[in-house]
């Protein structure tokens, strides 16, 4: 897993077309803000910020579930166990959220039920991800290429068409932040770029340049996804606006006979760009979903190894699957098909229930782990030889940072979902982070006191768990 492999990874996770097609798009109707150029790159600085600390102690922990061993590190082994289960409940409903989305855009767009399309989705996944990472690697590739052709065609559609005939950055000015939107606006913006935090899960995979010092791939993969994702999204909001205008914006993304953005690539490019669009888009989910399978994999592989989670889920394959985690990758996708599955039968709406809620269930569960990793690094870096920027610094502004935009989505959270007076989901989405954090400060209790030598593991192990003497993960070769 080289430095560029990885970035690949990292921004596939979070979607390039998902943000210009669903996440851009529903900022713009659901907010009103037109500073959502500069909500971006806000929401960037902190969660920057917060990833100083992250990948400074993850450069030493080199564990595949990162937030479980940084906070074992840094905290404690109860907190270890509990940022695990924190983490895993997160990357799950950002890795399930794509079902009901691709589902519920397809069956609106062709007919049919959602269902039968997410189903045909979690079949390709189950397959695709039981292989080993060679397998995804070029898919990733091409697929971020088209995904890049379709953003630049969008940007030249949108910036050689400028409302009033000239561009306008308004939506880069500090007072267009202000008013009632700001609160909803960077909430949903936080929910944009999270996944680009899994690459540091490649620890051990990575290969570093000579001279270099350990774990450096690591950090620029991470740093460089996020960058990506930011300024990919702040230019593509700009972009948006410049053309549709600063105060009809939100109008227009939240009207549907206007079709943003698909109009304005239908109006310069033809009819054929919209199909291209939605194949494009289609893979990309799909690649969203195989970046985050293949973290999610590790994080049950490794914590499976060290004892905190059933010893059926540590199995690596053989043959061609050889040292691929296949444990955690099957037990996501029974996971996943039960979600599935059960939201048909409870005839939960796929876009305006099961989406927002497992989106947001996910950037708040992202968010609070950064948050966590960052005090565990002010605890775990305070004799180490770091700068006292990378030791004390940029955690405190992270946590500050991190800790105002977590209070946003919690705040916000209704506006999130487009819930009623009444409705339980936004009680219960927090409820369930907190019930996962709970739950694995109490199983770690339970392990210190049944269970020692298990205990004592907890995110403490010092060997290659996913990279044995004759079996290494993921067999990604030039």
């Amino acid at each position: 897993m080289t430095t560029f492999r990885m970035i690949m990874f990292g921004v596939s996770a979070a979607g390039p077309m998902v943000i210009l097609i669903g996440g851009i798009t529903a900022a713009y109707a659901v907010s009103g803000s037109p500073g959502l150029p500069l909500g971006y790159l806000v929401v960037g600085l902190v969660l920057g910020l917060l990833s100083v600390g992250y990948l400074a102690m993850a450069r030493r922990v080199r564990h595949p579930a990162v937030y479980y061993a940084v906070a074992a590190r840094g905290l404690g082994r109860p907190f270890g166990v509990a940022a695990g289960m924190l983490g895993l409940t997160a990357y799950n409903a950002i890795l399930m959220c794509m079902y009901p989305f691709l589902g519920g855009a397809l069956a609106g767009m062709v007919g049919g039920s959602w269902l039968v399309y997410a189903l045909i989705l979690w079949a390709v996944i189950a397959l695709v991800g039981a292989r080993p990472v060679a397998l995804s690697v070029w898919v990733l590739a091409v697929v971020l290429v088209l995904s890049a052709v379709i953003a630049v065609l969008f940007l030249v559609a949108t910036l050689a068409q400028p409302a009033g005939g000239h561009l306008s950055f308004e939506g880069f000015s500090p007072t267009s932040l202000r008013g009632a939107g700001l609160g909803t606006a960077l909430a949903l913006l936080v929910a944009s770029p999270m996944g680009f935090d899994g690459t540091p899960s490649y620890g051990f995979e990575a290969v570093d340049r000579p001279g270099t010092r350990a774990g450096t791939a690591t950090v620029r993969a991470t740093l460089w996804s996020l960058g990506i994702l930011i300024g990919f999204s702040a230019l593509a909001a700009w972009a948006m606006q410049v053309h549709y205008g600063v105060h009809e914006i939100a109008a227009a993304a939240g009207d549907p006979n206007v079709g943003v953005p698909f109009d304005v690539l239908v109006e310069r490019y033809g009819l054929m760009i919209e199909p291209f669009t939605w194949i494009v888009l289609a893979l990309g989910v799909l690649c969203t979903q195989l970046s985050l399978l293949a973290v999610v994999a590790r994080y049950f592989y490794a914590m499976a190894n060290d004892g905190v989670l059933p010893s059926a889920v540590a199995i690596s394959g053989r043959g061609i699957r050889v040292g691929n985690p296949i444990g955690g990758a099957r037990l996501q996708s029974a996971i996943s098909l039960v979600v599935i599955v059960g939201s048909a039968l409870l005839h939960a709406d796929p876009m305006a229930v099961m989406f927002p809620s497992l989106a947001t269930l996910g950037a708040l569960g992202l968010v609070a782990s950064l948050i966590l990793a960052s005090v565990a690094a002010l605890a775990g870096l305070r004799d180490s030889d770091e700068s006292v920027l990378v030791r004390l610094i940029a955690p405190v502004l992270g946590v500050l940072g991190g800790g105002w935009l977590f209070g946003e989505l919690v705040t916000h959270i209704s506006a999130l979902l487009q819930t009623g007076p009444g409705s339980l989901t936004p009680i219960v989405i927090p409820a369930i982070l907190g019930a996962v954090t709970v739950g694995g400060l109490c199983w770690a209790w339970y392990l210190r006191g049944s269970r020692p030598a298990i205990y004592e593991r907890i995110g403490q192990d010092t060997t290659k768990p996913l990279q044995h003497a004759a079996v290494q993960l993921t067999g990604v070769t030039l």
